[in-house]
């Protein structure tokens, strides 16, 4: 099952509305849902870290992948 998510993120007080697309599997008594997310640290005011004086830039787009899990209780 994929269910279509939307949500408002707000980071670096700057909030935006996203669309997070969640996998949702079930195995025993457990609920597990699955997501990934891509965002721009500039969409969010964050200016991406320079290392080295600026010789090695790290790249301003940052990739968020999460699990959780439900247990049902008896």
């Amino acid at each position: 099952m994929e269910p279509d998510a939307r949500w408002k993120l707000k980071l670096h007080g700057v909030e935006k509305a996203i669309h997070l697309p969640v996998g949702v599997s079930i195995a025993g008594n457990e609920l597990i849902a699955q997501g990934e997310l891509f965002l721009l640290q500039i969409d969010y005011g964050i200016t991406p870290a320079k290392v080295a004086g600026g010789t090695v830039k790290v790249k301003g787009r940052l990739r968020i992948r999460f699990e959780m899990h439900a247990l049902v209780k008896n």
